[in-house]
């Protein structure tokens, strides 16, 4: 199906795949441990508090699963960027919930690392999209 893709082509469809892959795992860990996946997130909550927030987080990246699969299945290399550039929002508003609820310097890192992550999905894909073009 990618075989007569270019390197950016296939780093950005790598890079998407990966994405997919953890977004689907984090899916999965909610459902098992809500708790455990809030004090993951920074913003733990205790056996006696809603976990309301935490199966949101779940099904908005569960619809993030199916927007990335379906455009990397049409290989709409432009969307799927633009989606990485707007889905920016997520990690740094995760950041910011998890400092206002003084989570460890780690866990908020770590939402900045997930939007470099995202970033640099957006690069490559623009890439691709220019080797694709030429």
């Amino acid at each position: 199906m990618f075989s007569n893709s270019g390197n950016w082509t296939k780093t950005a469809i790598g890079l998407v795949v990966v994405m997919v892959i953890l977004q689907a795992v984090n899916v999965v860990r909610v459902v098992a441990d809500p708790i455990g996946f809030s004090q993951y997130m920074g913003i733990g909550i205790d056996q006696n508090g809603d976990t309301s927030f935490v199966y949101v987080y779940g099904l908005r990246t569960a619809f993030i699963i199916v927007i990335a699969c379906v455009l990397l299945f049409l290989r709409d290399f432009r969307m799927l960027s633009v989606v990485a550039v707007a889905a920016l929002i997520l990690p740094i508003g995760d950041a910011m919930l998890a400092l206002r609820a003084d989570a460890s310097f780690a866990i908020v890192v770590r939402h900045f690392l997930i939007g470099l992550y995202l970033a640099a999905t957006a690069l490559v894909l623009g890439r691709a999209i220019r080797e694709t073009n030429s």
